[in-house]
């Protein structure tokens, strides 16, 4: 595939815009400034200038034996810390730890200092991405620091982020995404807390399922929080909550084969303005779709087009992989097989077929209960992973 679009530039040209807008008014111009014409009820979700920001990337583990590492090329980690500076949230307001400097003990030290030096009126939005696991009754759900699972280590529990944000965070408002296995659970454990804290939670994955190795969901939050026109579902010049959780569930549904996660509690709601965003130039600018290159087909999201012809990005592949392709090119992805609630199927796991009961579908996947097992291992199944009882 040949790169024709240079989709930094694009990045760049948003953050200028939305970096303009925020001088020219008031703190909450995401959701106020007549130069995007948002609806007069839209909240913003976070201020860049009130905003702290704490990133965790661990895509090489001390102990590779049981975490297989990740390729260090065009971290999407790196990409969203750039965001945030460039949208304008202070350099003192982000810490970012990544691979040998996420330690266990150095990150939960590391996010109690960052939360103790907030204010009132911050946002917090925290990230990870790595391997996530879970204890062996399941009960509990943990992030991978560097030196995972090596003698001593006190593992990065969810429980854990959850009490040292409610203990140590000034604020109100928490924005927590997680891109790994298991990361539903934040969301989970977020719609059982009791605090004064406002939750927006966002995860790759169910609470029960992996998740692939891939940054489809990592990229669709950068496509939110940055303002691009793809993300704009309703094409009304801003990028709410809701819309990037309908993004993020459908690209990984569609890309991955799996059930993306979110929870809004307290403050937050559906309509909250991520970010503005230019209109789209036409209707097909978001679509996912299945793109010719060479001679195979791709699937792929449209982000733009122009003379004739539109700008796709593949899933899974490097934005240096975006190019543009002339409508006969692109084509609907076929939809997948569709098994009824209550119907018997098999489903794949660790490489053997398990008796499995469908409990209900959704964007193509079906969520199963294993017939042998308790609700526990209850989890949803692509289309691969899926087949007719024999």
């Amino acid at each position: 595939m040949i790169s024709r679009f240079n989709i930094k530039l694009f990045l760049k040209m948003i953050f200028v815009f939305l970096i303009v807008i925020a001088c020219l008014s008031s703190p909450s111009a995401f959701s106020t400034s007549a130069a995007f014409a948002a609806p007069a009820s839209y909240e913003p979700a976070w201020t860049p200038s009130k905003t702290r920001v704490f990133i965790v990337g661990v895509l090489e583990w001390i102990n590779s034996e049981t975490y297989s590492s990740f390729p260090q090329k065009n971290r999407r980690d790196e990409k969203l810390v750039k965001l945030f500076k460039d949208a304008g949230v202070p350099n003192e307001n982000i810490v970012y730890l990544k691979d040998g400097e996420a330690g266990a003990d150095v990150i939960r030290k590391s996010l109690s200092d960052h939360l103790s030096k907030s204010s009132a009126d911050e946002t917090l939005f925290l990230y990870y991405c790595g391997h996530g696991f879970r204890t062996s009754d399941r009960a509990k759900t943990f992030f991978a620091s560097h030196d995972s699972g090596n003698d001593g280590v006190e593992e990065w529990s969810l429980e854990s982020i959850f009490s040292d944000i409610e203990k140590k965070f000034k604020g109100k408002r928490a924005i927590l995404a997680a891109d790994c296995c298991y990361s539903g659970a934040l969301c989970e454990i977020a719609s059982k807390r009791k605090s004064g804290i406002s939750y927006a939670c966002f995860a790759s994955a169910s609470a029960t399922n992996s998740s692939t190795g891939n940054w489809t969901f990592t990229e669709r939050m950068l496509l939110g929080f940055s303002g691009a026109p793809c993300a704009d579902g309703n094409n009304d010049g801003a990028i709410t909550l809701g819309e990037l959780d309908e993004n993020i569930v459908g690209d990984m549904a569609f890309a991955e084969e799996q059930m993306a996660s979110s929870k809004f509690t307290g403050e937050f709601k559906s309509d909250m303005v991520v970010a503005a965003a230019k209109k789209k130039r036409d209707e097909n600018i978001g679509r996912r779709i299945e793109a010719k290159s060479g001679d195979d087909w791709y699937r792929a999201l449209v982000l733009d087009s122009k003379d004739g012809k539109v700008l796709v990005h593949y899933f899974g592949w490097e934005e240096t992989d975006d190019e543009w392709v002339k409508p006969v090119d692109i084509r609907e992805a076929p939809k997948n097989k569709e098994y009824k609630a209550g119907s018997s199927v098999e489903i794949e796991w660790n490489k053997k077929w398990y008796p499995a009961i469908v409990i209900k579908t959704a964007n193509g996947l079906h969520y199963v209960h294993y017939k042998d097992y308790d609700d526990s291992w209850n989890e949803w199944a692509g289309p691969a992973r899926i087949r007719t009882s024999k």
